[in-house]
């Protein structure tokens, strides 16, 4: 996670005429460089350093070493404005603009501090939590039809789906457990489909914990997501663990905040470390279950039903990919 590149790079930039020169003759391009820089570091402390309670060490180290960038460069014209005998209000605007950059440095100073703590303490509870753990056991499907069919296929990896076409996923837990379903879509969007209270005004209610020998549906037993116009590649991602996943519950609660709350850039970096903490889990396959019991559901009149196939021996917080093609 680059915290601070926008602003390194901006500040870097427009420093360069001042590096180079015992005056102050670029004024306005440095009165211009204060007005982004602080700009896009409010933004980050609010739309991530102040929200983001989880990163990784390396994503630590990375924006340390940005801030001791942006430190030097702050000291370099720091000392230049000192210096400077220039009086005009350009000049005057720099220096009480370069006070309030300082601030807002140390405000992320202390933030890094805070994070290293927070990283320590989650190092401590993964180091004494049990190294033997419970695997897993899942039945899972995915089917499809067309609108107005009166019969569903299961799809898996690989398989194409066209734009219009409906889809559920449906999963049978063996014990309690806590899911985690989250789509990539076609338009690189992520979006949670488990657990969640409602979709497009409908009531869902899927909670966590699942229950041991219950049938759950995916959006509903009656409804189907349908497939829009966008087309391309999309997968869906299955994570199950016997204790509750605070980490990508923390960032899937933040995601649907900044969101709600139309911040772009908050949301990107969000769904971004969504993504990068997913592929850091162990990867699971479905089997074909030669004990499997049809699972049978209505939907707009219609009965249909379904083989399920099998997640067995899923480890703690492993995931499952289901890739397909939209067209």
């Amino acid at each position: 996670m680059k915290i601070f590149n926008g602003l390194v790079l901006a500040l870097g930039v427009s420093f360069m005429p001042l590096h180079n020169a015992t005056a102050l003759p670029a004024a306005a391009a440095g009165k211009f460089a204060l007005d982004v820089g602080r700009g896009v570091l409010v933004d980050l402390i609010s739309d991530a350093i102040k929200e983001m309670n989880f990163v990784t060490p390396a994503a630590l180290v990375d924006q340390k070493k940005q801030l001791a960038e942006l430190q030097a460069r702050v000291a370099d014209l720091q000392q230049k404005l000192t210096q400077s005998k220039d009086s005009s209000p350009d000049v005057v605007w720099m220096r009480e603009g370069l006070v309030k950059l300082q601030a807002l440095y140390a405000q992320a100073q202390d933030r890094t501090s805070i994070l290293e703590k927070e990283l320590a303490l989650l190092r401590k509870i993964q180091l004494d939590k049990p190294t033997v753990q419970p695997r897993l056991d899942f039945q899972v499907s995915y089917v499809t039809r067309k609108p107005k069919s009166s019969t569903s296929v299961a799809f898996g990896n690989g398989s194409v789906l066209q734009s219009g076409d409906l889809y559920k996923v449906i999963f049978t837990p063996k014990q309690d457990a806590y899911i985690y379903v989250f789509q990539l879509d076609s338009a690189n969007k992520l979006e949670v489909l488990f657990p969640v209270k409602e979709v497009d005004g409908f009531m869902l209610n899927h909670v966590n914990p699942v229950k041991a020998g219950k049938t759950y549906f995916l959006p509903k037993e009656d409804i189907s997501y349908p497939l829009d116009t966008q087309t391309g590649s999309e997968q869906i991602y299955f994570i199950a663990s016997s204790e509750p996943d605070t980490v990508l519950e923390h960032l899937a609660k933040l995601l649907e905040q900044a969101r709600k709350q139309q911040r772009a850039p908050a949301e990107k970096l969000i769904q971004a470390q969504l993504m990068q903490v997913m592929k850091t889990k162990g990867f699971a396959a479905l089997v074909n279950d030669s004990d499997s019991q049809p699972v049978q559901w209505q939907e707009q009149g219609q009965h249909f039903s379904t083989l399920q196939q099998r997640l067995k021996d899923l480890c703690q917080g492993c995931v499952q990919v289901m890739s397909f093609e939209h067209r």
